[in-house]
């Protein structure tokens, strides 16, 4: 048998080294489609059985942000309805929460809205379930803040409450003639 040419024999092991990388190519191709039909599957399996819609963590956030800003910044009328206090008082008291009872902002929840949770149970007499649900917070955040908030408010008792002086026993004063034995 005659031996084939160089060229020839080079044309050979090219078409071979040709069709085994098309043969890799495709079996590439079946293993990339078999991951994509599996991801299709569990995308179709999560969104059927899921039992809660999910949000986009900015969707909440946007939201939160328009709440929180619509009671303490739109109008004193809103923010005594919602709050007991007026837009100049509430930042007043923030500021004094900050620089005296040693509040500051949370990674996820501001000063602001951290004291709008407080108000707002404490204005209303409000549980926490309905504040979660009206502030788009957890119920544990909104325990969480409540309690810095009034552990805040009690580091201020110094600056906000007067010390009470005992009135005198022979006092002219008419308002405590009623007191006497």
């Amino acid at each position: 048998m005659a031996r084939l040419s160089l060229a020839t024999r080079k044309m050979k092991k090219r078409k071979q080294y040709t069709s085994l990388v098309l043969l890799w190519l495709e079996i590439l191709n079946i293993i990339d489609l078999f991951f994509q039909i599996i991801c299709h599957l569990l995308k179709y399996h999560r969104e059927k059985y899921s039992l809660r819609k999910s949000y986009s963590l900015s969707e909440h956030t946007k939201w939160r942000i328009d709440y929180v800003n619509g009671l303490i910044r739109e109008s004193d009328r809103k923010c005594i309805d919602h709050l007991r206090m007026d837009r100049h008082t509430f930042f007043v008291f923030c500021s004094m929460l900050r620089t005296v009872g040693k509040l500051d902002d949370s990674k996820h929840v501001p000063l602001e809205e951290q004291v709008a949770l407080f108000l707002n149970i404490l204005a209303h007499h409000t549980k926490n379930r309905i504040v979660h649900s009206a502030f788009k917070r957890s119920g544990w955040t909104v325990s969480e803040y409540f309690n810095k908030v009034l552990k805040g408010v009690m580091r201020l008792q110094s600056v906000l409450l007067k010390k009470p002086t005992p009135v005198e026993g022979n006092s002219r004063d008419e308002r405590w003639k009623w007191f006497k034995v």
